[in-house]
C-alpha cells in the first residue's frame, strides 16, 4: 500500500506470471488514513490509521483485491499518537497508543480471505503523565517499548504466564525527552564456553 499526500491510498497487489509480475491497482481517494503500519502476520496485514481523527482499520490483500477490518471502536482513546506491530510467530498483536495514556493491545488472526479480531486488551501506562503526539510505542518479538518525552521515561509492556499486557518494567533517561528515530532489537544469546577470546558485550 502507498499512503500519497492528499490521502489517497493506493493499494497494489502482485500477481506472478510465466514472465514477469503484474500489479492490480484499486485506489481509494478518501482512505482518512495519514499514517500506515506494516505487521508481520502471514497473511500480509497493513494497519492505516489517522493519528489526529481517529482512524484504525487492518487490511489484507486476497486475489485482486484486499479485504478490511474497522477496528477503531476498541480504540477509546480521543486520539491515536502511535501504533506498532509484533514480529513473533506464536500470535499477530497491534500495539496502539491513545494520547490519554492508554495502551491496547489487539490481538488479530489473518484468515485466507479476511482479517479477524481475537481479542482487545487494555491499560493505563502511567496515569501521572502527560502524553502527545512525539511519544512512540515500538514493537519487538512478544513486547512493546512505550516512550514518553514528557517524563523521559521508557516502559517495557509484555504479557506471559497466561496474564494480559501489562507494564513490565521502566527506566528513565533524561536524553528520552527528545526523540529523532527509535527502534526495537532483541539480542542474540551466545554460549561463550570454550571461547578463549576475551571481549566485552
Amino acid at each position: 500500500q502507498i499512503l500519497c499526500d492528499d490521502g489517497t491510498l493506493l493499494t497494489l497487489i502482485a500477481e506472478t506470471g510465466d514472465t514477469d509480475i503484474v500489479f492490480t491497482t484499486d485506489s481509494d481517494a478518501d482512505s482518512g488514513f495519514n499514517q500506515l503500519t506494516a505487521t508481520y502476520a502471514e497473511g500480509n496485514v497493513i494497519a492505516g490509521w489517522n493519528d489526529s481523527s481517529k482512524l484504525l482499520v487492518l487490511t489484507k490483500a486476497h486475489g485482486d483485491h484486499a479485504h478490511s477490518l474497522d477496528v477503531t471502536d476498541e480504540i477509546e482513546s480521543d486520539q491515536i499518537l502511535s501504533v506498532a506491530a509484533t514480529s513473533g510467530s506464536e500470535e499477530n498483536v497491534l500495539g496502539v497508543l491513545g494520547d490519554d495514556g492508554r495502551f491496547y493491545a489487539l490481538t488479530y488472526h489473518a484468515e485466507e480471505h479476511d482479517v479477524e479480531l481475537e481479542d482487545t486488551a487494555a491499560f493505563t501506562v502511567d496515569s501521572q503523565a502527560t502524553w502527545a503526539a512525539p511519544d512512540q510505542v515500538l514493537a519487538g518479538e512478544e513486547s512493546f517499548l512505550i516512550v514518553n518525552t514528557g517524563n523521559s521515561t521508557l516502559y517495557f509492556a509484555d504479557a506471559h504466564d497466561g496474564s494480559t499486557y501489562h507494564v513490565h518494567s521502566e527506566v528513565s533517561d533524561d536524553s528520552l525527552a527528545t526523540l529523532s528515530s527509535a527502534v526495537l532489537a532483541h539480542g542474540i544469546e551466545h554460549d561463550h564456553d570454550g571461547d578463549d577470546e576475551d571481549h566485552d558485550h
